[in-house]
């Protein structure tokens, strides 16, 4: 049987292909050959190794059904594509059903989306525990938590294939992949700004791709010109230039802060989250517009965290400490208090002060918002916590006129962990904003 390949990698997409790294990032512009790389890298892995299983997702599955399946139509199945050639010769059975391609060699690919359906049981990882893979990738891996992303490493190096180049039987190279466009996150976080072991990250652009139109680089240079950072970071695929126009902190303006050098000085006042259910509670503290943590705690026990508020209270003397008093936090707050420490009760769901806002823990973040946007605050140049900031986003309600950031838990869900120290800055300059201009937001 002849089958012929027309894919010819490019030179970012051939580097992709050979990277050793367990972990590979290859993100940047839209329409940079990304998905391309993904599902050819996986048709590879399939072909190379007699007998391999290997997966291709999406967090959601109509995600996956609408754009990267639209790719492996043509790429693995080869369908209705002559640029491809004729992969589809590969394949001996496509179960749509169950959403698993064959191939004569007996290597299989599973595909589809990873998150488990509002029907299913409250377990998140449900679908994630019934895979046996030797390698998997990751479309647009941003969509989903990063625990879910760290669980899949259990996922993988399950299955032994023949290699077809040596006839040993063996373990296929061990690879979680990722393609993404440039955001705030985990994902920056684990492959931009850290140096982790197994990590690679690979950029793309839009000039890398040679399957798009001729004027198409300059249509986009075109259409996004007047909008600030759109181009650098859809069309050249910079990490750096984050525009977000849902998010509560524009990334620009907390690059900025982290990179401000602001005196301390007056109020000293403290934000305190408190964690629930494992999660980390956090300590942070405001020396007039200096914003700075202080203090951590992943002790279960409440008694630990009084103390340590008590430690930090006497060292820096604050004149207000501002507590998450919803659920854990209450009884916290009123120990404190019953200390003769100065407590201010911060809860979220309250009824703002202006009514322009959902609520006051919207208004809170607004406040903080402000003073980005004028350039008065400074915080820790730490990428986890920019990144934890800058992944909170905000609706507005044409019908109320009202201003609202999303609901924790989907901040959770995204972050993969609860915004601790997003929370904690919040309530540590809480009270500290110039008077609100979101008319432009509310549609006034």
């Amino acid at each position: 049987m002849e089958v012929e390949l027309k894919y010819i990698p490019t030179a970012r997409q051939l580097i992709a292909h050979n990277s050793r790294a367990k972990y590979i990032l290859y993100g940047g512009a839209t329409a940079g050959g990304k998905s391309v790389w993904i599902c050819n890298d996986a048709l590879r892995h399939c072909l190379y190794w007699a007998g391999n299983k290997v997966g291709i997702f999406r967090w959601e599955n109509h995600a996956f059904t609408g754009t990267t399946y639209e790719t492996m139509k043509k790429w693995i199945l080869g369908i209705d594509d002559p640029d491809s050639g004729s992969p589809g010769k590969f394949v001996k059975e496509h179960n749509q059903s169950n959403r698993l391609i064959e191939f004569y060699n007996g290597s299989t690919l599973r595909y589809g989306g990873l998150k488990p359906s509002s029907s299913a049981s409250g377990d998140p990882f449900s679908i994630l525990r019934s895979l046996e893979l030797s390698e998997l990738f990751v479309d647009e891996v941003t969509d989903m938590p990063e625990d879910a992303f760290t669980f899949l490493s259990t996922r993988i190096m399950r299955i032994k294939a023949k290699n077809v180049l040596t006839g040993k039987i063996e373990f296929p190279p061990a690879r979680i992949a990722g393609t993404s466009n440039p955001s705030l996150g985990w994902v920056k976080q684990r492959w931009i700004d850290e140096s982790r072991p197994d990590h690679e990250f690979i950029q793309s652009k839009v000039t890398d791709n040679p399957h798009v139109a001729k004027d198409y680089e300059n249509m986009l240079r075109i259409q996004f010109a007047h909008i600030p950072g759109w181009e650098r970071k859809f069309v050249d695929g910079d990490w750096e230039s984050l525009v977000d126009f849902e998010a509560v902190l524009p990334a620009d303006w907390l690059i900025a802060a982290a990179k401000r050098e602001t005196e301390p000085g007056l109020p000293v006042e403290f934000g305190v989250d408190v964690g629930a259910g494992g999660d980390l509670s956090v300590i942070t503290m405001r020396e007039g517009m200096r914003g700075t943590v202080v203090g951590t705690s992943g002790s279960k026990d409440t008694m630990d965290l009084v103390a340590l508020i008590q430690h930090l209270a006497d060292k820096y003397a604050p004149s207000l400490i501002k507590i998450d008093a919803i659920g854990l936090g209450k009884p916290i707050a009123d120990h404190l208090a019953a200390m003769g420490l100065p407590i201010e009760y911060i809860i979220g769901g309250a009824k703002s002060n202006d009514d322009r806002f959902f609520n006051y823990r919207t208004e809170i973040y607004f406040e903080l918002r402000e003073l980005l946007e004028v350039g008065k605050i400074s915080l820790p140049n730490d990428s986890k916590i920019i990144n934890e900031l800058g992944v909170i986003k905000f609706h507005r309600s044409t019908t109320e006129r009202t201003v609202q950031i999303e609901k924790k838990d989907k901040i959770t869900e995204r972050l993969g962990h609860s915004p601790d120290y997003a929370d904690s800055f919040a309530y540590c300059f809480a009270g500290s904003g110039f008077g609100y201009t979101i008319s432009a937001l509310v549609g006034e």
